[in-house]
């Protein structure tokens, strides 16, 4: 029998993927695995608005230090050190 995980992984650099859920199907592990990003995206969305306030405000402080590679990094995009997949387990008698 085969079954199917939905993985997630918060930190591409320093950890590595967890299981979400385990599913009959791949398609059952893919919606699992689209609606857990959804839910991070619009997390991020919030933690984005957040950070460019915070920015702004420094910015206006500092304008000097501020360089594109700054603000790059000060606001990465979304997903960009995390990842998400499926993998297929055989389950043994």
């Amino acid at each position: 029998m085969k079954v199917w995980q939905a993985l997630y992984c918060f930190c591409i650099h320093e950890s590595s993927d967890r299981v979400l859920s385990i599913h009959k199907t791949r398609q059952g592990a893919k919606r699992a695995m689209v609606l857990h990003k959804l839910k991070k995206r619009g997390e991020w969305k919030e933690y984005r608005k957040e950070q460019e306030k915070s920015m702004l405000k420094h910015m206006k402080e500092d304008k000097e230090i501020w360089s594109a590679e700054l603000k790059d990094m000060y606001l990465s995009r979304f997903g960009a050190h995390e990842s998400w997949g499926i993998n297929e387990v055989k389950i043994l008698d």
